[in-house]
């Protein structure tokens, strides 16, 4: 697991502000509500643990949504946990 906070290799960001976490990397902007007890132990542990997968989610098409059972069942399969990347990103706010 790297981390984003010492390696500036990683160009992560995510912001946590006004109930809303913004993840930004090149090319991708992701701006999204998130649930208040996700956003306050996000802002209390200063950082939250990222994965990134690193294979093709043949069931997301740009510009269509996806179910939450969908997005689980993606983001539990072992072998997109198993090849994707693991770290920890620091949380910023703007308070």
């Amino acid at each position: 697991i790297q981390d984003a906070a010492e390696a500036p290799g990683i160009q992560a960001k995510l912001l946590v502000q006004a109930g809303q976490a913004v993840l930004t990397m090149p090319h991708l902007k992701a701006q999204y509500p998130a649930p208040p007890e996700w956003l306050a132990a996000a802002l209390a542990q200063g950082q939250v643990y990222g994965m990134f997968a690193t294979a093709p989610w043949p069931e997301a098409v740009p510009g269509r949504p996806v179910s939450e059972d969908q997005l689980r069942a993606f983001a539990a399969n072992e072998e997109v946990v198993r090849t994707a990347a693991h770290c920890l990103l620091p949380v910023r706010s703007l308070g």
